[in-house]
């Protein structure tokens, strides 16, 4: 006869083994199989430890309380092995705790009790060592008995009421600010930050911020970029304000080092208008920019990744683009910092930019901040997310003047030619002027007031290039913004003038031929006394008769 034996395995800690079990059913067919020739087949059996190598710990929740207890899982371990569950606290306040347990048939244990938290215990952190005695496999994590992770604010950068200087302090904001905290024009960046705390170093954790991109069909902030980013603050003519990234946070004066990552380049953002290259925009500008300009900044952690969650989502009369930054903590406290670009006419077309908005079209807000899970809306979230958005208000955005000269790109020399030049602007009748010419080579000069929308200039006769610049001014909450902008105009040296014909003639005489230089563009003859042309006068040969 054929005997098949199954294979027979036990799911408890016992420690009989699974080819005791086998044994055992073959000795008894040997007994009762007496004197009958039999044929026993024996299914082949291989038994196996476990190969991973990526064993892991987990414990049932990362924060804990005083009075209750954590309870560690795992998986990825040798069948059946004994594995030592090492529990170690910071600050030491006793020795670490130790647990011993076993894997099941499937390398894996439930819910096993690990330490028993007490009110001294409250602030303290955990490492949990799980390390497998027949495999000789480690796995690590940790928890913490104390605050939960929390996300502590989302901030933006006020730089100051613009006025003949800016009013101090500027500092970081959360909420809406306006024309009286801050001053900003298109085509800079508003520095943002956030700060996450009660975080378990080692434990990835992720953040998903939001911006809008348009609202109906102006652009608002159309990228991202470093926090520092300094382009067009020149325009309001005082230096830059410093930026604190640190001050007010868990990590001021940590003296840690920060760490950086490109963000990713934007797709193209749909749009009617028709300006000129606006169908890849913004990707050009933002690949454009050096590559330090275009990263995020962070402290207190490394990155994992930087990704887009989406693109220019329609919301409601909005869109909105998303991007997530994914991240190890290092310890406790971890701060975010980068930038948004506030868009420009230069880059959408007149009427389609940032300065076209009224109310406050300048939000930053967070969507989701995971945990270790890294899944959206679970347990494990870092709290306080939700309830996080800065706005910026469009009168804190200032437009800066149009700024053109009408060009005259050539001049004879002359000391009589007067030139006038004419600015070409926005003028609201607020404006004011200063024009300033850098003569070069030539002694062109200004012959008229240098602060009027108009200025009057003389070439003079030495060749050469002379460069004129107007500066428009704005007044603007107690202070100005303003535009500079310049032409060149040449100085072309006059022709050496030399009439080649006969120095006295006969009265009634016809017909006497004089000759002018030599490779003029033009020519213009006249004559006075007692003569007449006779025939064309703008050629380089002239006929001439005599009264």
């Amino acid at each position: 006869m054929n005997i098949n034996l199954p294979a027979m395995s036990k799911s408890d800690d016992s420690t009989t083994s699974k080819s005791t079990c086998w044994q055992d059913a073959l000795r008894k067919v040997l007994r009762n199989a007496s004197l009958l020739l039999m044929t026993i087949v024996i299914p082949a059996m291989v038994f196996s430890l476990s190969a991973q190598t990526n064993p892991v710990v987990t414990t049932d929740k990362l924060d804990y309380m005083p009075g209750e207890t954590a309870f560690a899982s795992g998986t990825g371990w040798t069948d059946g092995e004994t594995i030592i569950l090492n529990v170690h606290e910071e600050p030491v306040y006793h020795d670490d705790i130790v647990t011993n347990t076993s894997a099941d048939a499937f390398g894996a244990f439930t819910d096993v009790a690990i330490y028993d938290f007490e009110e001294h215990d409250l602030g303290s952190s955990y490492t949990l060592t799980a390390t497998g005695q027949t495999s000789g496999l480690v796995a690590i994590t940790y928890f913490t008995d104390g605050p939960p992770p929390s996300l502590d604010k989302l901030e933006q950068w006020g730089n100051g009421q613009l006025a003949p200087a800016p009013i101090t302090p500027w500092g970081w904001v959360t909420g809406q600010i306006g024309e009286s905290k801050a001053h900003y024009t298109e085509c800079m960046t508003i520095p943002y930050r956030i700060e996450a705390s009660n975080l378990v170093s080692g434990t990835v954790y992720s953040i998903t911020f939001g911006w809008d991109t348009k609202k109906g069909e102006k652009h608002a902030i159309d990228y991202l970029t470093t926090f520092d980013f300094d382009r067009n603050h020149d325009l309001f003519g005082h230096a830059i304000e410093p930026i604190d990234e640190l001050v007010g946070t868990g990590l001021a004066g940590s003296g840690l080092t920060p760490v950086y990552e490109a963000i990713p380049a934007p797709i193209a953002t749909p749009t009617t208008s028709s300006f000129p290259g606006v169908s890849t925009q913004p990707t050009d500008a933002f690949n454009a920019l050096n590559p330090d300009d275009r990263r995020i900044k962070m402290y207190g952690a490394s990155f994992t990744s930087i990704e887009y969650a989406s693109q220019n989502v329609a919301d409601g009369d909005a869109t909105a683009s998303y991007l997530k930054v994914t991240f190890t903590a290092e310890g406790s406290d971890v701060v975010i910092l980068w930038g948004g670009h506030i868009s420009a006419q230069t880059v959408w077309g007149e009427g389609f930019a940032a300065t076209n908005i009224n109310g406050s079209p300048y939000h930053m807000y967070t969507v989701n901040c995971e945990g270790p899970d890294l899944i959206a809306s679970s347990d494990d979230d870092i709290g306080g997310c939700g309830n996080k958005e800065v706005q910026l208000a469009a009168t804190a955005v200032e437009e800066a003047p149009d700024c053109g000269i009408d060009e005259i790109t050539n001049v004879c020399g002359s000391n009589s030619n007067i030139l006038t030049y004419n600015s070409i602007t926005n003028d609201d009748g607020t404006y004011t002027y200063q024009w300033v010419l850098d003569p070069g080579t030539t002694d062109a000069s200004i012959i008229s007031a240098s602060t009027s929308a108009s200025v009057d200039v003389i070439p003079g006769f030495s060749a050469g290039t002379y460069t004129l610049s107007v500066t428009i001014f704005k007044n603007v909450g107690g202070g100005t913004i303003e535009t500079t902008c310049s032409t060149s105009t040449s100085v072309l040296a006059l022709p050496a003038c030399d009439i080649i014909g006969e120095d006295s003639t006969c009265p009634s005489s016809e017909g006497l031929v004089y000759s002018g230089p030599e490779g003029m563009d033009t020519y213009a003859w006249t004559i006075s006394g007692n003569g007449s042309i006779s025939g064309p006068s703008d050629a380089k040969n002239v006929s001439i008769n005599a009264s």
